[in-house]
């Protein structure tokens, strides 16, 4: 049996990653300089024009449905699973949303809405629906979808539609949105159900 702290570790653990990347993007959403200079770097070495990222966010789950067609079974069944990623993806949605109409940041190229970066955090959203489902299987699952999803907040960097705040704060929503639905979904999406 575990005792109160161990439960108490083992319950706020799963939320340490999203907060600090949450506080670190909020904190430098407010430090103009810190921004500027990411942006600077960002643009002058590494400045992308294509789409990838439009399409890479996607990559984790689509993994996760990949992996399963090819006989690597995850914690859950393709109904759970499904229920699981739908039900984060519209956590993540609302909850992003309600924060770029909130916050009205103007994003480095002029546009609007840029705080969280939407594309990060449905990348991590899904990166995380990876870790938990084939995580415990190899560590490698978990690593290749954080790689993706971190990619694509590069690109969004690199592309000059997101400051380092926005995709900071977007990963750490991404994997709380996540984190949230696997701890509270009811798990009755299967045939005996």
């Amino acid at each position: 049996t575990l005792t109160a702290p161990a439960v108490k570790t083992e319950v706020l653990k799963p939320y340490i990653a999203p907060a600090l990347l949450i506080t670190t993007g909020a904190i430098i959403h407010f430090t103009e300089g810190t921004k500027t200079t990411v942006r600077d770097f960002m643009q002058d070495n590494l400045r992308y024009d294509g789409a990838v990222d439009d399409y890479a966010q996607y990559a984790p789950l689509a993994a996760v449905y990949i992996l399963n067609l090819f006989g690597i079974d995850g914690k859950n069944n393709f109904g759970n699973r499904t229920a699981v990623a739908v039900k984060s993806l519209l956590l993540n949605a609302l909850i992003t949303g309600w924060l770029k109409e909130w916050s009205d940041t103007e994003r480095p190229n002029g546009d609007m809405n840029s705080f969280p970066s939407a594309h990060t955090s449905k990348a991590f959203t899904m990166a995380h629906i990876m870790h938990r489902e084939f995580g415990s299987v190899s560590h490698w699952y978990s690593i290749s979808g954080y790689t993706c999803a971190a990619a694509v907040g590069i690109m969004r960097m690199a592309k000059d539609a997101h400051w380092v705040s926005d995709v900071l704060a977007g990963a750490g929503i991404g994997i709380l949105s996540a984190e949230v639905v696997y701890r509270t979904h009811q798990y009755k999406w299967d045939n005996e159900h």
